[in-house]
């Protein structure tokens, strides 16, 4: 569901002042929104930097019941990846040689051009040829 934020409250600690710890012993935030879309009724959720006032956000909205009063709680609907590589085999192989091991050649490269040597330019034919042929050995 699509929501409209209004009001945006962060929480680092309860009523008590403790700190929100996860089962992981993280220290974690909460957040109370109100929507355009639900009034002044309160919605609690997990803090994300998307919660702005103003902004809209992708989200599921449920109900539950504590100590006989009912509240409603927001999850943030999962982004899917959407980089290139995401529902495309081909181009994720593309991106797994470019990382692994055209982008380090190419780092390997810029190493050898820019270290200091006894030649007061690096930019020379013959640098140039040592540093390929360095990155890419037979």
């Amino acid at each position: 569901m699509k929501l409209t934020i209004t009001k945006v409250v962060k929480n680092d600690t309860n009523k008590a002042g403790d700190p929100y710890i996860g089962k992981n012993g993280r220290p974690y935030s909460r957040a109370s929104i109100k929507t355009t879309e639900y009034g002044d009724v309160w919605l609690g959720g997990f803090w994300s930097v998307e919660l702005q006032d103003g902004a809209s956000i992708e989200a599921e909205v449920t109900e539950r019941e504590y100590n006989g009063k009912m509240y409603k709680d927001f999850k943030l609907a999962k982004k899917a990846d959407s980089g290139p590589a995401a529902n495309n085999a081909a181009t994720a192989e593309i991106k797994n040689i470019l990382t692994l091991k055209v982008i380090p050649m190419l780092e390997a490269i810029h190493t050898q051009l820019t270290t200091p040597k006894e030649q007061p330019h690096n930019s020379d034919p013959e640098a140039i040829d040592d540093a390929f042929e360095s990155a890419f050995p037979d």
